[in-house]
This record gives structure tokens, sequence and C-alpha cells, in this order.
């Protein structure tokens, strides 16, 4: 196989992760409230893997159709994925596309039956798998262009504006698309939190439209999007009350702009991929916290003394610098490290497992639901 500093590789694999029956009671759905658990399925809840470079200089980014995970899940994935494709751990990124009707794996919103769960993980490890096996020389292609999927959460509390670009990487076969990472901030919660369907949401819907323009395994990696949900006409963002007509739009207008995103993109000159693992350590500042630190969630030895830590990693994947991120960025925060960096830049959410809302102090003392289920202000994200 020929090094990554001479060709770019890669590979995709997607596989449904579904679950084999919505008996009353099994799946409870996560996001909103503990109340809801799953009646019916529209579309299939999916795991999806890209992977990159070579066996030294890769990276692995894997999604999951559900809202969040913990730590501790992320990283026993992680582990389990590494010691199937022999890379270093850090290079595996974990995220969930935070759908708010997917199956509730992390057990905060009435659970599944833990068969299940072990049926994820593997389906996990095997796409993941499947993906490195795959890959093969490509070239990459990046792109960006603006959406228009969303609105303000916060505006009472002081929020004027989102970021809404999206950045879509795409690597090409010598005969098609392999891949396609879209990465787009707008909340995965346009059916509304009394339905009791079991659905991938928006981000599902971006992807299977991406791949059948396309061709390829699409994963949508979310972005700034901590306080932005989907623009339905009419609505208060924070009780959504969006349908499957309203799915179906907002999806079309996602598409449009992954199309603009890859029309608009240039090839990339391969390069070697760098991970570089470092924390935001501080002091927790709201009783939240205690959820995140206990080792149930954030597994043993996972924050030091009474001070709260968050692991990010940056990363480069062909000259694109990038960071991840264990949770929900807010526009403050995520703006704030993106206009320091040069554009197009990539910034994962919901990577690595969950560890509340983040945002800065000035976001953070005007209030309201996320500070309240939020370690505290973020001093700001790591060049």
């Amino acid at each position: 196989m020929a090094d990554d500093t001479q060709s770019t590789l890669c590979g995709a694999a997607v596989a449904d992760a579904s679950p084999c029956a919505l008996e009353p009671g099994r799946i409870w759905m996560s996001g909103y409230k503990p109340n809801r658990f799953a009646r019916t399925q529209s579309g299939p809840i999916q795991v999806r893997a890209i992977a990159t470079g070579s066996q030294t200089h890769g990276i692995l980014i894997l999604s999951a159709d559900t809202c969040l995970i913990s730590p501790r899940m992320a990283t026993d994935w992680s582990q389990r994925i590494a010691h199937s494709i022999n890379i270093d751990p850090a290079h595996i990124f974990i995220i969930t596309t935070h759908t708010h009707s997917g199956p509730d794996l992390c057990g905060l919103f009435g659970g599944v039956p833990p068969s299940y769960i072990r049926f994820f993980g593997d389906t996990a490890v095997r796409t993941a798998t499947a993906a490195w096996n795959n890959r093969a020389p490509a070239t990459l292609h990046i792109g960006a262009a603006p959406h228009a999927l969303g609105i303000p959460r916060r505006a009472t509390k002081g929020q004027s504006d989102m970021e809404n670009q999206v950045v879509a990487l795409q690597w090409r076969y010598a005969h098609g698309v392999a891949a396609t990472l879209v990465n787009l901030g707008c909340h995965g919660v346009v059916l509304p939190r009394t339905s009791r369907i079991l659905s991938a949401d928006l981000p599902g819907a971006i992807c299977h439209k991406t791949d059948a323009l396309f061709g390829g395994t699409t994963l949508v990696a979310p972005r700034v999007q901590g306080d932005v949900n989907p623009a339905i006409p009419g609505d208060d963002p924070y009780e959504q009350a969006g349908n499957t007509a309203e799915l179906e739009r907002l999806s079309e207008l996602g598409l449009e702009s992954v199309q603009n995103a890859v029309n608009t993109a240039t090839q990339s000159n391969p390069q070697t991929i760098h991970v570089h693992c470092m924390d935001i350590i501080y002091a927790a500042h709201t009783p939240a916290s205690l959820l995140f630190r206990i080792p149930w969630w954030s597994g043993r030895g996972a924050h030091p003394d009474a001070r709260f830590r968050i692991p990010v990693r940056r990363f480069i994947i062909s000259g694109i610098q990038g960071i991840s991120v264990p949770g929900e960025i807010l526009t403050c925060l995520g703006r704030d490290w993106l206009m320091r960096k040069p554009d197009p830049s990539l910034l994962f959410s919901y990577c690595g497992g969950y560890l509340g809302y983040m945002m800065l102090h000035t976001s953070f003392r005007n209030g309201g639901y996320e500070p309240m289920v939020s370690p505290g202000p973020v001093p700001g994200l790591p060049d």
C-alpha cells in the first residue's frame, strides 16, 4: 500500500444499527425529556465511517445516529476499534449526529436493552474495520458554502448570529466518489418532542440525499450548533414543531448547500495527518458538572481534584485544520475559534462523548437552559 505522503488513501462503510423490534417501552429515544419510547421507525438508524491515511498517520471518523453517548462508551468503542485495525485510539473520532429521535444509548432518557447496546457497539467496530480495510488511493477535494438551515435559539439571551458554513471534504476514486464528510451546524430536531418515530432526523436525511447524488458514503459531523435549531417558520426555537414535510424541505436545503460546497471544492495536495491531544481544565461552576464527573459517565480518573477536564484534539487533514470537542458548542465559543483559523476549518462537536453545553463567559452569565446543564464557562478553545 502506498504511503500517505505520496497518495491520499480513503475507505468508507455504512451499516444498519436499527433495533430488531420496537416493543412498548423497549427502545427509549434520547433528547428532550425521558418520556418517549419509539412506536414506529422511519428510515434506518445507522453507523457510518470514513478512514483516511496510513497505518501510522491515519484518521478514522465514525458517526452514530443517536443524540449523545458517554465519554466512557466512546472510549470503549475507540479502544475496540484500535485493537481491530491497529492504530492509535487518539486517531479515532467517535461522533454522534445528535438526532433527538434516535435510540437512547446513554441511559439518561429511559435507555435501551443491554443486548441492543452491545449490538450497536459491535456494529460500530465492524463498520470502522470495514472502512479501514476498504482504503484505496483517492484524491481529496475540499470546499465550503453557506447554509440557511438554522435559527438562533438564544436570541432572548443575547445571541445575535450563527455560524452558518458547511465544509465538505470529498474523496474521489478514479471511478467515482468514495466518501463525503459534511461538517455542518444545525440541531437534528426537526421531528417534534411529541414524536414517537425512531429516526436519524435531519443529519440522516442529508446523508441519504448526498449518497444518492454523489455516490459513496456520506458522514455528517455536527459543527457549531449548541444554540442553532432548524429554521421552521413560526416555531419557538425551544419547542420544535416540525414534521416529515419540514424534514424533507430542510434536508433538500441542506443537500443544496452540500452540493454548492462540493461544486466549489479544490483538490488538496496529500499531506501527512497530524493529531494532537490536550485538555482544557477549569473549575466547575454548576451542579450539573457532578453528573459528568462520575466514573459511570466519564470513566475513572477523568477529572482531577475538584476541577473539570475537557479533552480536545487538534488535527490536520491535508492542510485543513480542525478541532474535536466532547460537547455541545455554542456560537460564541465556536466562532471565536473558527475566526482565528484559516478558512475553511473543521470543528467536530459531540466527539468522544458528551460533557454538556460549552460556551464563553459572555453567554454563560446571561443564563438560560444551556448554562444550567453545562459544567461552566469555557475559557476558550486552544489554537
